[in-house]
């Protein structure tokens, strides 16, 4: 005989059935002790294995009190096992002011002083005022897209466009100053002491002065690492793709080889004030000294499934394609900790003790520094991508930016 149990739920029916032609359903949020609904229906607290759950389309909800309730859709077929892990979104976390726009911001916003710059795909560009969201200014760019990140210098912001030109706009009006035409599409730009040094997606150097003109056109001859160019005294020093740290030289783009590093292909880089990492594919992680211009080779790094690498001053951090952080201690080489996040992270920023991770999924988690624990985590109301995260030296104060063209403040509690 088939025994058929039925509990009414507040907003709908759960269905348990002793065959075992049921779904069964997993679920760990964190904290612990969240209550558990299925189509509205209270079925446990979590931790818990609930099975007998009836086939078809199922709404999963988990809340707790002084979080959001989280909800997401199970399909549940004869025999199937579905699991749910989730850190709930702390409300004690306050979303504070923002600003959107309907339009995509791949390359985040840039955080200088008192202002957010965001520009969008559609070739707009805005200035945010960072407290209080207003729009400072928003320029127009006739057919043009914004792609990357933007640099202020000269009190000007300059900005590559996807279809060729740089331009200049003046930083307290938005008004475009100048527009120069160069040779190739630039992905990356760096404000030097000398003028403008951009990296194009053929992995030509093009250099330019504060007034647009084209300095020098260099070519290298090997591939270049975005995300690895940083600048010092009359020179840029950059990598390439097959591990060889290169010397520009300012005045005339000379490149010269600093030295070659037998790492592998170079699958991601990072780097702070001090430091520059790369991790390449023969498990080795470069570890190179900006002041003294020395290396350090770690061996045995093995890191699968890398999604993003990540450096503060005393820690590297990478995330894996489960969303995985492990931190290692930059002095050591020791392993700091691990934490599974659950999700995928593609921003990052940090300030004293805190380190701050934007996910895939829209989320910001705070982690302590020293042992990787979550202190706090808060959902974006929209559900995309987070492309940059700003603290402005403040451990309380947050600036979010997600792909969706939205930029949000988060006020944090005291942790």
């Amino acid at each position: 005989m088939l025994l058929l149990l039925v509990i009414a739920g507040a907003a709908g029916y759960v269905y348990y059935s002793a065959t075992a032609s049921q779904g069964v359903l997993e679920v760990t949020t964190y904290p612990e002790e969240a209550r558990i609904f299925i189509d509205g229906g209270e079925v446990g607290t979590s931790p818990d294995r609930i099975t007998g759950v009836q086939l078809g389309l199922r709404e999963v909800s988990v809340g707790k009190e002084g979080y959001e309730t989280y909800s997401r859709l199970f399909q549940f077929n004869p025999g199937s096992e579905r699991q749910l892990i989730v850190y709930l979104s702390d409300k004690d976390i306050e979303i504070g002011p923002h600003f959107e726009v309907i339009a995509t911001t791949s390359g985040g916003s840039f955080s200088h002083e008192e202002h957010l710059y965001l520009p969008t795909t559609d070739g707009r560009i805005f200035a945010i005022d960072k407290k209080s969201k207003d729009k400072v200014w928003e320029t127009q760019a006739e057919n043009e897209t914004f792609l990357y990140q933007p640099v202020t210098a000269e009190d000007r912001v300059f900005i590559p466009s996807f279809y060729g030109p740089v331009l200049a706009l003046d930083q307290a009006e938005g008004n475009i100053v100048w527009e120069a035409s160069i040779p190739e599409r630039l992905i990356e730009l760096l404000a030097t002491d000398q003028g403008l040094l951009g990296i194009s997606f053929r992995s030509q150097l093009i250099a330019l002065d504060y007034e647009g003109d084209i300095l020098w056109e260099s070519d290298p001859q090997r591939e270049l690492i975005r995300g690895s160019l940083f600048s010092g005294e009359g020179e840029a020093v950059v990598l390439s793709r097959k591990g060889d740290l290169l010397a520009i030289d300012l005045a005339d783009g000379e490149v010269s080889l600093i030295e070659g590093f037998d790492i592998g292909e170079i699958m991601d880089v990072a780097q702070n004030r001090n430091k520059l990492a790369a991790v390449g594919k023969e498990n080795t992680l470069l570890l190179w000294d900006k002041e003294s211009g020395s290396p350090e080779l770690w061996d045995g790094f093995d890191v699968p499934g890398l999604n993003n690498l990540f450096l503060t001053s005393q820690l590297l951090v990478w995330g894996d394609n489960q969303g995985v952080m492990t931190a290692f201690d930059l002095e050591t080489g020791d392993k700091a900790w691990e934490r599974p996040l659950y999700t995928p992270t593609s921003a990052f920023a940090f300030f004293e003790d805190h380190l701050y991770f934007g996910t895939h999924d829209g989320s910001v988690f705070i982690l302590c520094k020293d042992s990787g624990e979550v202190l706090g985590k808060r959902s974006l109301a929209v559900r995309s991508r987070i492309t940059s995260i700003s603290s402005d030296d403040d451990p309380n104060l947050l600036h979010v930016t997600n792909r969706g063209g939205k930029i949000v403040t988060l006020f944090l509690p005291s942790f």
